[in-house]
């Protein structure tokens, strides 16, 4: 059975512990040794195994407090106030525990913390009574059936985030969801766990999408999360060359057969610009032909929606294609012996090591107002990623217009095509001084 109580928060001074067990095994007094200072009344329970405490926001010195009793001593010049105000805590904290338990099944530690949250500050419970982490569970849960696995990896990593700043930090209620809340929150994620800023702007996306989806479901009134910043730093746009390709286009793979499947799975990728996991996705009723072109039909997911991107296959795609064709049929209908994303981007940067793509390259981050440079050779650099961003600058630069290379590659938003523009613009202006200068 869950029970409330009241401890304080410091009731010994510092130090004093070992002694005032020693004392009360003696049966001697330990009044020398109780704080000196005024300290904080906390009310506490233990809820399916976890133990919880909120300040009541009322400090006394350790002296004037009954513990025996759960009240404040006669000593104290107010005792009759705060007691009335502790018994009344304590009534209204049961009897909302009572009240939900009889509308809920299941009641959990998160919705307990809320509650005492509420109740100390005067709040009424929100409508739907769920609390923030019960919330942010069931947004994830929702999530799951529309939205990718590597999505609802984020969401999660964004929970346990949370998780632990509630626990070294403060509480998080919707309530408290402010500027404040805001600002500690951003400190903690570059000063504590050393994030950078476009992984800091990530968190508050990935926030601010929570708390949206709970202000639609009535679970909070509160509508700061609209002021949340999650503008990301642009970065360096790491994709290869037309000259880089060709090495990796004719690299001796032979001896190496398993490199030779990855370069090929990663070529493929690049040829037709489309992410890693629809490449790993790709089934045979995938593509069809028309005319003399083959296309493939590659359904994007979009948030709930599903988009249907097709996508013309290029003479050195159809190569890839043709090559594998028919020897993964067992495997669910699979295409490519496409490994996992972690494997994939490890052989790779062995793969383009071998090709000699190893220009000196530097990716500029930033850590609040800190300029973190990373000086390495490209090699290092390159990921799956950088197939999808090398197909659509190397496009942009042989004259294919902005508009159709979204069709392809499923942009909806322009600002996304603005770095390629610009390495293309700054491609072009190289090209203009060689043959003019």
């Amino acid at each position: 059975m869950t029970e409330f109580y009241y401890v304080l928060d410091k009731t010994y001074k510092k130090g004093t512990f070992s002694k005032v067990k020693e004392a009360l095994k003696q049966g001697k007094s330990i009044n020398q040794y109780l704080n000196d200072k005024p300290t904080s009344i906390y009310i506490a329970t233990t809820h399916q195994g976890k133990y919880m405490k909120q300040n009541v926001g009322i400090k006394i010195l350790a002296r004037h407090w009954d513990n025996k009793n759960q009240k404040v001593k006669k000593s104290h010049h107010d005792y009759s106030q705060l007691n009335l105000l502790l018994k009344d805590m304590n009534v209204r904290l049961e009897r909302t525990f009572r009240d939900e338990r009889l509308k809920r099944k299941i009641i959990n530690p998160y919705d307990i913390k809320e509650m005492m949250y509420n109740v100390i500050n005067g709040k009424s419970i929100n409508s739907k009574n769920v609390a923030f982490f019960s919330a942010f569970q069931e947004f994830i849960k929702e999530k799951t059936d529309f939205y990718k696995p590597s999505t609802i990896e984020k969401y999660n990593i964004v929970f346990n985030l949370l998780k632990e700043f509630e626990e070294k930090i403060q509480p998080i209620y919707f309530e408290n969801i402010n500027k404040d809340f805001e600002t500690k929150l951003r400190t903690y994620s570059l000063v504590n766990k050393n994030h950078l800023n476009n992984t800091v702007a990530k968190t508050f996306r990935t926030l601010k999408a929570f708390l949206s989806w709970s202000y639609e479901k009535e679970y909070t009134d509160n509508k700061y999360y609209q002021k949340f910043n999650v503008k990301e730093d642009a970065i360096e746009v790491v994709y290869l060359t037309s000259e880089e390709l060709k090495k990796l286009e004719t690299l001796d793979l032979e001896p190496y057969s398993r490199l030779d499947k990855v370069r090929d799975v990663f070529l493929f990728q690049l040829y037709t610009g489309q992410r890693y996991s629809d490449i790993q996705n790709l089934r045979y009723k995938d593509i069809d032909q028309k005319n003399d072109t083959s296309f493939w039909n590659n359904y994007q997911l979009k948030g709930k929606k599903s988009i249907m991107v097709r996508i013309p296959l290029s003479k050195k795609a159809i190569v890839i294609y043709n090559k594998y064709k028919n020897k993964y049929k067992i495997l669910e209908d699979k295409v490519l012996p496409a490994p996992s994303n972690v494997k994939i981007n490890v052989y790779i940067k062995e793969i383009c090591k071998m090709a000699g793509i190893n220009d000196m390259f530097t990716m500029i981050h930033y850590r609040g107002k800190q300029r973190i440079e990373r000086v390495q050779p490209k090699y290092k650099f390159i990921s799956t990623h950088s197939a999808r961003k090398s197909y659509v600058v190397l496009s942009l630069e042989k004259g294919m217009s902005k508009s159709s290379l979204m069709k392809i590659t499923g942009h909806t938003d322009e600002k996304a095509m603005r770095p390629y523009i610009k390495i293309t613009e700054e491609f072009y202006t190289s090209e203009f001084n060689k043959a003019w200068d």
